[in-house]
């Protein structure tokens, strides 16, 4: 056939033809369409973090193992199963998904088959008479469409939607992640305002012991009124002040049922006591964080769709070629519909190559460029952001240190400075 269509052709429409598809080629050739060449790690790592106190360890070991607390572990899971936000970014997985699926489908023929019957009547008039000619049509047949990717095009599609793929799988990993810690600091905030409450009854009974003392001093003339009066107003106060820390432990708790993906009802049971962290967490290597967190994984897959979609726009310059064909039986006859005597068919080849549209295509790729320079941006953002918080998470486990032994040394002499005062006080030996 291909023979068969070079001999009818013009030699000279045959040098023409090749002439403008190579002058096409050669005007396409003009844009650079090579991937830009990234720098992954764009800031300089340290080899090690500014906390020398941190233990370095190459193998991490999940962090809820350092946290010796079952109960949470299972709030942990339940959350992971029920909570509807996690829930939605799992459909996006499956959406991005699809979408690579459809994109490595372009690149392949496209099949269809079709079968039409038709039924018509003519009418015809010859001197004095009319008359009518009807006819029946059946035909079968099957169309066949492929757009030829020689430029790799299609190609870059398709990785541009495998990337958006990954990019949407590391979501769900950092959403995870990022629920599980919500789930235990959240824990820990319902428990604290619970030890809140508890704090706060204890000062209000201690309070209340103080105002029965007074009182009864009050009657036998050892103290005045001044002193009845500012013992019930501290009584008072610590009934205003027990009843804020219930309305934050409410709210807590409600909020930790919701992220579990049930009804707030407020009906969580606590535990009595914070979880203790069996031991310094090991924050490992600074290089090490590039690869381990979900965050960053994905910022990197956009920004390697966006080259690839970059890739896309500028190809758009070049020529696309395709080849159509069908192929089926044409009768007027429905038991001669599957006849291969009366089998016709047809393929052709096209090339089209954009000349005008208004700059559309230009403008595209500077569109895509622009992407591409913001994704590099917020990739670069992302890793300094992340190395602010473990810096300043690693700091700040020091410091928290510190601070939680000046607050036990304060909490000590407080309880032996108020056992003091009240024994004196009693006495009559202070006001």
């Amino acid at each position: 056939m291909y023979k068969f269509l070079v001999n009818r052709l013009d030699r000279s429409e045959l040098i023409s033809g090749l002439f403008i598809i190579v002058s096409l080629v050669v005007l396409g050739g003009c844009v650079s369409f090579s991937q830009p060449e990234r720098d992954l790690s764009p800031i300089d790592l340290p080899e090690r973090w500014t906390n020398q106190d941190v233990p370095i360890n190459g193998e991490l070991q999940p962090w809820l193992k350092d946290i010796n607390d079952p109960k949470l572990e299972e709030l942990i899971n339940i959350a992971l199963t029920n909570n509807f936000d996690l829930k939605t970014t799992a459909a996006r997985v499956k959406a991005a998904m699809a979408t690579a699926k459809i994109r490595g489908g372009d690149r392949l023929p496209e099949l269809s088959a079709e079968l039409d019957a038709s039924r018509q009547k003519r009418n015809s008039s010859s001197g004095f008479r009319i008359t009518d000619d009807t006819t029946n049509s059946f035909g079968i047949g099957i169309n066949a469409n492929w757009e030829i990717d020689l430029w790799g095009k299609l190609a870059n599609e398709q990785k541009a939607a495998l990337y958006d793929y990954e990019s949407s799988k590391a979501e769900l990993e950092a959403a995870r992640l990022s629920l599980a810690a919500t789930i235990a600091k959240n824990w820990f905030d319902a428990i604290e305002t619970d030890l809140q409450v508890k704090l706060a009854e204890m000062t209000l009974t201690n309070f209340r012991k103080s105002l029965a003392i007074i009182e009864e001093g009050f009657t036998h003339r050892v103290f005045n009124l001044l002193d009845v009066r500012l013992a019930r107003a501290n009584v008072a106060e610590a009934e205003s002040q027990l009843a804020s820390q219930k309305i934050i432990k409410d709210h807590a708790i409600r909020t930790l049922e919701v992220l579990l993906g049930n009804y707030p009802a407020a009906k969580l049971i606590l535990s009595d006591a914070l979880p203790q962290v069996s031991d310094q967490v090991p924050a490992g290597l600074p290089s090490q964080l590039l690869e381990r967190r979900p965050d960053l994984i994905e910022s990197q897959r956009k920004l390697a769709a966006a080259d690839q979609r970059l890739l896309v726009s500028k190809k758009s310059l070049l020529p696309e070629i395709s080849l159509t064909g069908n192929a089926g039986t044409s009768t007027g006859e429905f038991s001669e519909l599957l006849n291969l005597d009366f089998l016709i068919w047809s393929i052709a080849a096209n090339i089209t190559q954009r000349i005008f549209q208004g700059g559309k295509i230009i403008n595209d790729i500077e569109r895509a460029e622009a992407v591409s320079e913001e994704a590099l941006a917020e990739y670069a953002q992302s890793v300094l952001v992340a190395f602010q918080e473990i810096e300043t998470a690693l700091r700040a486990e020091t410091l928290f240190i510190e601070q939680e032994q000046a607050m036990l040394q304060a909490r000590n002499e407080s309880i032996e400075a108020e056992n003091l005062a009240q024994q004196q006080y009693i006495a009559g030996l202070v006001d």
